[in-house]
């Protein structure tokens, strides 16, 4: 028994082993590709201006002019969704990834109750409107492949150190607020008073990068 005990306790671990290197192996690759895949992007940024003459002259002035004013609709939303987030952030640490362990509020209510990323959701908007504008749908996919990967790395480190801080009350909003797609069913008005002050002082940059963008 103590033989066959130690054989099955010896495979059990070999298995565990074979996907943990898998596992690594997999974390390896997916660390590699979000580190490089970025780089795509200002030579394809290029190419879909070059796409997006040639949409102008199939589509006609008016019509494509239309559409751009459309996506700038988009991204200006996408603004708008961050600037709901940084009115209410009472400690200046919202976005920064630097102060997260400086953190003394764990966030919940608000949009932080539709989902727990609301700014990374925010941005995606604000980049798919840019990149819609192009009228180049390849564009739009390496744009959207691109930021949920690299996005995705930045949410777990984010996340590792939020569960280590505020324990078991981060575990229970994260196990009922999804990470990046809202959930409206679970909306709860925010707490505190909103600060158009704040968002004054920490949002012009995007302002003039959305501005920049389209120009």
């Amino acid at each position: 028994i103590a033989e066959v005990r130690e054989y099955l306790g010896n495979t059990l671990l070999s298995i565990q082993m074979q996907h943990a290197d898998r596992f690594e192996r997999g974390e390896n690759v997916l660390t590699w590709l979000t580190s490089y895949l970025p780089l795509a992007i200002p030579p394809a940024v290029l190419l879909a201006m070059y796409e997006a003459s040639n949409v102008e002259g199939e589509w006609g002035k008016s019509l494509h002019d239309g559409w751009t004013y459309l996506c700038m609709v988009i991204s200006f939303f996408g603004l708008a969704i961050r600037w709901a987030v940084v009115g209410f952030d009472r400690a200046g640490t919202c976005g920064s990834h630097a102060r997260l362990k400086e953190k003394a509020v764990l966030y919940t209510t608000g949009l932080h109750s539709l989902v727990r990323n609301p700014l990374r959701f925010a941005n995606f908007i604000v980049i798919l409107g840019i990149a819609l504008s192009t009228t180049a749908w390849w564009f739009v996919l390496l744009v959207t492949v691109t930021y949920c990967l690299c996005v995705d790395r930045i949410i777990a480190t984010e996340e590792q150190v939020l569960a280590k801080k505020f324990g078991p009350a981060y575990d229970a909003w994260a196990r009922v607020t999804p990470k990046f797609v809202p959930n409206f069913a679970r909306w709860r008005a925010p707490e505190g008073r909103y600060s158009f002050r704040t968002v004054l002082r920490r949002e012009h940059n995007g302002l003039l990068l959305v501005g920049a963008s389209y120009f």
